[in-house]
């Protein structure tokens, strides 16, 4: 299951359900208007290959629980205003 929709007016805070998507594996949010921090509840999309959140307005740390995501290939999450560090547990993801 691969859901892209970058490049719309799409805003508020990314909806939580997206975790329930258990076979979701390529998730592209980019270039919207999404705020708020990345809910870690995406960590348990376990078959997730590539998230990309870039150029939204995204906040906050990212997620420990990303370090979850074994499957991950591409992780995109430029263009917003995250601070914090790295996860150390981003080293869980071998192909990234």
């Amino acid at each position: 299951l691969q859901l892209y929709v970058s490049r719309n007016r799409l805003e508020g805070r990314i909806p939580l359900e997206l975790s329930e998507l258990g076979n979701l594996t390529k998730l592209d949010l980019s270039y919207n208007r999404f705020f708020g921090s990345i809910p870690p509840h995406l960590g348990n999309c376990s078959n997730l290959q590539a998230l990309i959140l870039s150029h939204n307005f995204l906040t906050g740390q990212l997620s420990r629980e990303l370090g979850k995501l074994s499957e991950l290939v591409i992780l995109k999450v430029s263009g917003n205003s995250l601070n914090g560090t790295i996860p150390p547990d981003l080293v869980n993801c071998k192909q990234l």
